[in-house]
């Protein structure tokens, strides 16, 4: 009997540890679907239904039941006051420049009491700031979330939206007046698609136009057209799948028409993506007046060329063709020989080139080295000269207004150094300081150490990861250490200055930034070993780089965690459902989770470039096996997670990590908390909001720091 009762005792304390999380719970209806043969069952297929008053119930239930939670994490204000601090020593913020070939420079500018940005221009480098347009001068709520000045910057288009939305309203001003010239359009995403092209007389501007900008439509982001409208008020289709049949554009591409100079003779379009590469067609300028444009085909995707110029009858480009690491090459365009090029730069065998610019003074590249060793180069007369940069950074940005232009534009930042902006004098060799950027913050971060080394992964190959701390932490294998990454798309995580994601390091934690294949740090290749049937690469460098953390005493399974955004859900998804041991937090912001029905969502059918489609077995395989959701086991003891979603969000659609949060709360036997937190007033993680940067910021680093034991963060 003394036994029996003892484990009565036993369970029934197991059970009141367990039941401390009374997660909200909504009915299953489950789904079944046949794939090639495997039937696979969709528990929360319900959950899909975002119209349903049950499920908007259920996900309003979630968010206050998360809400109550975090708000009562002791010290979560004081990460937020910390952030408020950052931001008033930055004194203002700068974002959106762009700068004309005659020198007015244009950019969005927030002070420190202001919750958005306002349009500021100067007529050069040197001169003053003067206010051009007030954000909600237009509309009480609107924020400015794409500017575009005209050639000569005596018009600029400038897209308003809803305050953390992507879709935008785009009006004309005439800078001298200040005043509004034109109302173009309400359908349109210039800031996500392709942005705003001016005619070179300055007489129009072409964008992509949305024939649905409701997330909810099924059709929204489909069968979008590239539209001219002139000031005057006329408008007209360039390139559309309608307009244009015999260019086999599909549903879900981007047809894009673009100047790449305004005294070229040629006008470009473009079948654009999410993918890297695009097939290019070519018209002459003369006939964007003429009823259609005579499209001919320059060149298909295979030539995968990221970027081109035209100087003359050359057509320069940077490919990646028979060259992962990228080499910079030329062709006449009237007769285009992209077999036998001419090469102009040649391929690195440690970096990979990125950009190129062309002036009057000279043509110029910038290489990167594992994703975060920037370089500027200056080749002329055969000659190629490394150019020193005017402050240690890790990524750089590079523009000349036009290729006549004397003019060299450069942006420079890092892991703890805000971005700056500065003119290169060729005939010098100097950089002059722009000074759009003000900061008192090099002393709140003058403590913070960088190390970048090179982890082995599970199939030898070398993963660039960043570490970044605070130089009097000793490395003593109990840290506060939270693990990042992306890897999709090509995209390189190369180092950015955020005030706020530095607050994790200033109050004692380690930020780990995995760069896993599937991104472009170590050029084609890379992002190749992380696509589509090679993505388990991704997750499996995230967890070479977690176990190396472990074992060189960095910290330890008790205070490692992951935190990521969007298409970085399947990096930490799938690392939490594949080695629950090495975790104890998990952070996904609007995480894609559930990849095996990521084609059906908004913006699905152009998912299928970069991970792939049910519709073929083996890439069925691959979605299955990159697919969080479908990889939940029951009874697994997974890592303390906390799941965001926005029901603005058109990328990742609100139900994707709802399914998974459903899933992991009920197959969770540990006594971590599964909590998910739903904003209902955000899209796809767009903060203009600096409140809600604040908030968001503070919910994940007392989060993490409460399940790692963090005492100042400990509830009573």
């Amino acid at each position: 009997m003394k036994k029996i009762s003892f484990m009565i005792i036993l369970s029934l304390l197991f059970s009141c540890k367990k039941e401390e999380y009374k997660y909200p719970k909504i009915g299953k209806e489950p789904a079944t679907d046949v794939y090639h043969g495997y039937k696979i069952q969709d528990s929360f297929r319900n959950l899909e239904n975002l119209e349903d008053p049950k499920v908007i119930k259920w996900l309003k239930d979630q968010e206050n039941y998360t809400k109550g939670f975090l708000e009562k994490i002791p010290n979560r204000s004081h990460l937020i006051e910390k952030q408020k601090s950052y931001d008033a020593k930055e004194k203002f913020k700068i974002s959106y420049v762009n700068i004309t070939n005659n020198g007015k420079c244009f950019f969005i500018k927030q002070m420190p009491d202001e919750d958005k940005g306002n349009l500021y221009y100067r007529s050069d480098y040197k001169s003053n700031d003067i206010l051009l347009f007030k954000s909600d001068s237009y509309k009480k709520d609107n924020v400015i979330n794409y500017i575009k000045p005209d050639w000569e910057g005596n018009q600029i288009a400038i897209g308003l939206a809803s305050p953390n939305e992507e879709i935008s309203e785009i009006i004309v001003i005439d800078v001298k007046s200040r005043k509004i010239t034109s109302k173009v359009t309400m359908n349109a995403a210039p800031s996500m698609l392709n942005g705003i092209n001016w005619l070179p007389d300055n007489s129009g501007i072409i964008y992509q136009y949305l024939p649905s900008y409701k997330i909810n439509d099924k059709t929204y982001l489909q069968n979008t057209r590239s539209t001219l409208y002139r000031i005057n008020g006329d408008a007209k289709v360039l390139l559309s799948k309608a307009n244009n049949p015999e260019l086999n554009i599909n549903e879900e591409d981007f047809p894009f028409v673009h100047f790449r100079n305004r005294h070229d003779s040629y006008i470009f379009g473009t079948i654009s993506g999410v993918t890297s590469y695009h097939d290019t067609y070519i018209a002459k300028s003369a006939e964007i007046n003429s009823k259609n444009l005579n499209w001919k085909l320059l060149f298909k995707k295979e030539e995968k060329i990221s970027k081109f110029l035209l100087d003359g009858e050359e057509l320069i480009y940077l490919t990646s063709k028979n060259a992962s690491n990228f080499k910079i090459c030329k062709v006449n365009i009237s007769n285009p020989d992209f077999d036998n090029p001419i090469t102009i730069i040649s391929e690195k065998k440690d970096k990979v080139i990125t950009n190129f610019e062309l002036t009057s003074e000279g043509f110029f590249y910038t290489t990167i080295k594992n994703g975060i060793e920037v370089a500027l180069n200056k080749y002329e007369n055969n000659i190629d000269k490394a150019i020193k940069l005017p402050m240690v950074s890790g990524r750089i940005s590079i523009i000349s207004p036009e290729k006549d232009s004397e003019n060299l534009y450069i942006s420079l930042s890092g892991w703890t150094s805000p971005e700056q902006y500065f003119l290169y004098d060729s005939s010098s060799d100097s950089f002059k300081n722009m000074n759009l950027s003000s900061s008192d913050l090099h002393k709140d971060f003058e403590n913070i150490a960088v190390e970048e080394i090179e982890v082995k992964s599970h199939d030898g190959s070398l993963v660039p990861l960043s570490l970044i701390y605070n130089k009097n932490l000793k490395i003593k294998g109990d840290n506060y250490t939270l693990l990042t990454g992306y890897g999709s798309y090509g995209i390189s995580l190369s180092p950015y200055f955020s005030s706020s994601l530095l607050t994790w390091v200033t109050e004692g934690g380690v930020l780990a930034v995995a760069h896993v294949r599937g991104g472009g740090e170590k050029g084609e290749s890379w992002y190749r070993e992380g696509h589509k049937t090679k993505k388990q690469n991704t997750w499996k460098d995230a967890i070479a780089c977690a176990e190396f953390l472990i074992d060189k005493g960095y910290t330890t399974k008790g205070k490692l965690g992951m935190i990521g955004s969007s298409a970085a859900g399947i990096l930490i998804g799938r690392s939490i459902t594949a080695r629950p041991d090495l975790f104890k937090v998990a952070i996904a912001n609007v995480p894609s989770m559930n990849l095996i029905r990521s084609e059906i969502q908004s913006n699905g059918p152009n998912s299928i470039k970069e991970f792939g489609t049910v519709k073929d077995s083996i890439e069925f395989k691959a979605l299955l096996a990159m697919d969080s959701y479908h990889n939940i086991k029951q009874d697994v003891s997974y890592p303390a997670t906390l799941i965001t979603a926005g029901m603005k969000d058109s990328r990742v659609v609100a139900w994707d990590p709802a399914k998974f949060a459903a899933a992991l709360q009920e197959a969770n036997k540990s006594d971590n908390p599964i909590l998910f937190q739903v904003d209902f007033e955000i899209g796809h993680s767009v903060m203009q909001n600096k409140e809600k940067r604040y908030s968001k910021h503070a919910d994940f680093f007392s989060f993490a720091f409460w399940q790692m034991g963090h005492p100042d963060y400990q509830p009573e």
